[in-house]
């Protein structure tokens, strides 16, 4: 499967071919009852699914600004959107990646409003707006400080309303700070000082760190879940901060902090979260929609091995990439600031049941039509993998895992429709 004539017999047993097929079994036997990852053949076998636009470059917008020259960006019309639906039928669209905001937040609303005027004009032209896609991801969660503007709704008297709570504008669903992922101070000192050479600049938690924090995120707020032995796990993007002289401060800019997956009560409150967004993005029950839900395998599974051959690996983290550091000087990966708090199939099992009750749910809601795409390739790879059971991988309900996208040479429409493979 790799390069270094690696083989990957499971999440956490990764052995060489020159270990033998006896060490490769017993591997593959003593991680059968904590872990669902599959091998490669059975990865290869995975259904995949492809979009007009890769997801990774649709950005924050609530749909994507197509024409190549940032000088002639535009937002596609809905007009625009239902060509292309039409134009690739066998296709997914994304409209733009919103994860971690409030319920009821005004970039949710703006994705609603386009969603419904989509639909409107798919249903009077004939044209299926199935395949409109939008985002839920339950490992991370951005928290805004009170106040923020991409979470308070005015109306049109000029009477606002503050979301930037947990909750957003959910009903009757409370959340639960237990639920922050904590991890030993210790911890969270092991990547300060083995990524980051012990600079307390670059700790999000030290005094000078605090720079490392943008508006939006809510510091005060998940600071609370903080003791005088633990931390909260904060997540983030590693950014150079020197902008005069590039490639001489890097240092993680955090975007949100960890909420634990292996906790039912956490997996229940996010998908009731999921259901009211969904209304809010403007997908109402018995309608027809994809949802990407993005968990992020190689930053969160344990892995026991020497080396995961990504070049972002980091000897002792047991992560396959990360945490987050500066390997490379074109694009450094973000992720945990530390190594993950997961133990050896923790994380898989915790995905698993995350897919079953999210069906579930969804089925119970009135959303049997949605269907649910997901993102498993390691980082900086072209292989596929996947932690997810027989069951769930297999399902009708999960289109797949996202694949290829189109050609993003020429965005500019109508005069140059996107060309698709």
């Amino acid at each position: 499967m790799f390069a270094d004539k690696k083989t990957e017999v499971g999440i956490g047993a990764v052995v060489s071919w020159s270990a033998g097929i006896a060490l490769a079994i017993a591997s593959i036997m003593s991680i059968a009852s904590r872990t669902v990852a599959t091998s490669a053949n059975d990865v290869a076998a995975f259904r995949t699914v492809r979009t007009v636009v890769d997801y990774r470059k649709s950005g924050s917008h609530p749909y994507w600004e197509h024409s190549a020259s940032p000088n002639r960006r535009r937002r596609w019309t809905p007009e625009e959107i239902v060509e292309l639906l039409k134009k690739y039928p066998d296709y997914y669209l994304d409209m733009g990646i919103r994860t971690g905001v409030p319920t009821g937040s005004p970039p949710h609303r703006e994705i609603g409003r386009v969603v419904n005027e989509v639909q409107a004009l798919g249903r009077s032209q004939g044209v299926d707006t199935s395949k409109l896609m939008v985002h839920f991801r339950s490992d991370v969660f951005a928290k805004r400080p009170r106040g923020f503007p991409d979470c308070t709704v005015c109306d049109q008297a000029g009477r606002c309303s503050d979301l930037c709570t947990w909750e957003g504008s959910m009903q009757n669903a409370s959340f639960d700070p237990k639920w922050i992922v904590k991890i030993p101070r210790a911890e969270h000192q092991w990547a300060v000082d083995r990524i980051w050479g012990g600079d307390t600049s670059k700790d999000p938690w030290s005094r000078s760190g605090a720079r490392l924090w943008p508006a939006w995120i809510d510091r005060i707020s998940i600071a609370e879940a903080n003791t005088s032995t633990h931390v909260a796990a904060v997540y983030g993007a590693v950014k150079d901060r020197n902008k005069s002289m590039m490639g001489t401060d890097y240092a993680v800019a955090v975007t949100g902090v960890l909420l634990d997956l292996r906790n039912p009560g956490y997996r229940t409150w996010s998908i009731k979260k999921l259901i009211a967004d969904l209304q809010v993005m403007g997908i109402d029950p018995g309608e027809k929609a994809a949802l990407i839900y993005a968990y992020k395998p190689g930053w969160h599974v344990y892995y026991p091995g020497s080396d995961s051959g990504d070049r972002c690996y980091v000897d002792g983290s047991h992560m396959w990439t990360g945490p987050a550091n500066p390997c490379s000087r074109i694009k450094p990966p973000g992720g945990p600031f530390a190594r993950t708090p997961y133990g050896p199939g923790e994380f898989e099992q915790a995905v698993n049941s995350m897919f079953r009750e999210m069906r579930a749910a969804l089925v119970d809601a009135g959303f049997a039509d949605v269907v649910l795409i997901t993102v498993e390739r390691p980082s900086f790879t072209k292989e596929k993998w996947s932690i997810l059971g027989p069951d769930v991988r297999g399902a009708p309900w999960l289109a797949g895992d996202l694949s290829s996208s189109c050609d993003r040479t020429n965005l500019s429409l109508p005069a140059n429709p996107v060309t698709c493979r």
